[in-house]
């Protein structure tokens, strides 16, 4: 939906069964895709192909395995195949700005209004204290607790409210899809898709 929406080149090739997308929804989780480029690359296959991981430490673990394979290095500068992580939405970089440097993974790009929605229907769940502790990288004074410093740090209460402080729940990832789908066939929050921009750029830059 958010190719569709934000790249007209790539919805092009997707109406002319020139490109392909397999998501998580179609089964296509991180270990599965890591194996799918392995096997791309051992087959040399000349067609494109573009793998995209959540920038969480599965993905990074993931992708940084992929980057290290000596297949993958030995590409010229016209690879065919092509490994990348999510591009930050804005509502991130205020995170990063913050000096929190969340992991996040796709539904993290969505709008914070769609995140409102998610978290009203229980489709996330709080982001743990470790993760978020790990993600704050300035001086932490002992008398301050994780909450005061999210408090201190976001100054926007709809980031800090949202994506600051929950994960999309591992077990309701199709509910959120399906709302996600809802939500857009209706128009009823407008630029859901903004936070895929950027995202969206580099695979257009690749494909196309």
């Amino acid at each position: 939906m958010a190719i569709k929406e934000i790249s007209e080149p790539l919805k092009a090739m997707l109406d002319k069964d020139e490109l392909r997308i397999v998501t998580r929804e179609d089964g296509a989780g991180t270990t599965l895709i890591k194996n799918w480029v392995l096997a791309w690359l051992h087959s040399g296959n000349k067609s494109k192909m573009l793998a995209l991981f959540d920038k969480d430490a599965a993905g990074n673990l993931a992708a940084g395995e992929l980057k290290e394979n000596h297949l993958y290095k030995k590409q010229n500068s016209k690879s065919n195949v092509r490994v990348i992580q999510l591009e930050p939405s804005e509502e991130i970089i205020e995170l990063y700005r913050a000096k929190l440097h969340m992991p996040y993974e796709v539904e993290h790009l969505l709008s914070t209004e769609v995140w409102d929605k998610a978290i009203k229907k229980r489709y996330v769940t709080p982001r743990n204290s470790n993760e978020l502790l790990e993600a704050y990288k300035g001086n932490l004074s002992r008398d301050k607790s994780v909450d005061s410093i999210l408090e201190e740090k976001i100054i926007e209460s709809r980031i800090r409210e949202t994506i600051a402080n929950y994960n999309p729940h591992e077990d309701k990832k199709i509910d959120f899809c399906n709302m996600v789908v809802q939500i857009y066939q209706e128009d009823s929050i407008k630029d859901i898709f903004k936070g895929f921009q950027k995202t969206i750029g580099k695979i257009e830059q690749f494909f196309c």
